[in-house]
């Protein structure tokens, strides 16, 4: 079996953690459309509740706990894509100038 190039695992890593702060997103959209949010805040300011327990209401609870969950994941997939793709790309910058012997 074969391991794919780190390119393509950064970029997979990258597009997975997207794809669930997406999902975050959806979440805190429905928590606000569910509690009565909408009109009263932002959406940055209630995506900040989101790490205090019973901020929307005893309601509300599993769905913060779950957008919770979506953003961590996500946050957690997408810097470490970005970090392996910043890698790659550094790598394939620095190599030619090792491999003939200039100074850096």
């Amino acid at each position: 079996m074969l391991i794919p190039p780190a390119g393509d695992i950064a970029m997979a890593a990258t597009v997975v953690g997207i794809l669930f702060l997406v999902r975050f997103m959806l979440t805190l959209r429905r928590i606000r459309a569910a509690t009565g949010r909408q009109t009263k805040t932002t959406m940055l300011a209630d995506s900040t509740l989101i790490t205090r327990p019973l901020a929307f209401g005893r309601d509300a609870e599993p769905e913060r706990r779950h957008a919770l969950r979506q953003f961590t994941v996500g946050a957690v997939f997408t810097a470490c894509g970005l970090l392996l793709a910043s890698w790659v790309v550094i790598s394939g910058l620095v190599s030619p100038l090792v491999q003939r012997g200039m100074p850096i």
